[in-house]
């Protein structure tokens, strides 16, 4: 590449008064905008950083937006390959919406989203060849499970009904019905483990 003001003189540039000349410099790849599902690790082996999206920004530079990994240690790594095939799609949206809005997003809105991984992970696990049961509200799904299977999962479904239960308790109407104190940061991280809690009994994570 040329470039217009200094000469090619090892480690030490050298000024030119005029006239173009021959100068290495360092090229990068463009980062895509969309975000990766790739992890970027950056210093040390386990520092791992997840890209949220790029830009470019008027210097014609690209400004990334990255996020520690190590902030999501509560949920495990989903193995998508082991969720079954029917519901496999939606379940995996619903735990990356969970993971995006973990740690940055209101505690109220964290519940929403562990809600939705909850009920359609759960649907997905108990029955994926049933679209019923797939279209089920997460009370109604816990209530089904709990009366056709024998052998109850004890844990699957308690875990369940605290996301459910944390869910109608960021509802306005619940809050003033119940004199129900608003969501917390604690809530919202306790909805996040019993989300990893039901993934790690299903057998779908790492």
């Amino acid at each position: 590449m040329l470039h217009p003001l200094y000469e090619n003189a090892g480690s030490v540039p050298v000024p030119r008064q005029e006239g173009p000349c021959k100068r290495r410099l360092f090229t990068f790849q463009q980062l895509p905008c969309r975000p990766s599902q790739e992890m970027v690790a950056m210093g040390v082996s386990d520092s791992l950083w997840r890209i949220l999206g790029s830009e470019k920004i008027i210097t014609g530079e690209y400004l990334v937006t990255l996020k520690a990994r190590h902030t999501l240690g509560v949920l495990p790594e989903l193995n998508s390959n082991i969720v079954p095939k029917r519901g496999r799609e939606k379940a995996i949206e619903t735990f990356e919406k969970l993971v995006d809005s973990a740690y940055r997003e209101t505690p109220g809105s964290i519940v929403d989203r562990a809600r939705d991984a909850a009920q359609w992970c759960l649907g997905t696990w108990a029955d994926g060849t049933n679209e019923l049961l797939l279209h089920k509200d997460l009370g109604d799904l816990i209530a089904s499970i709990d009366k056709r299977v024998n052998d109850k999962p004890t844990i699957i479904l308690s875990a369940s009904r605290i996301v459910a239960r944390l869910h109608a308790r960021g509802k306005p109407n619940e809050q003033e019905k119940r004199s129900l104190r608003p969501l917390m940061e604690a809530d919202a991280e306790f909805a996040l483990a019993a989300l990893g809690l039901l993934l790690r009994e299903f057998g779908w994570t790492h």
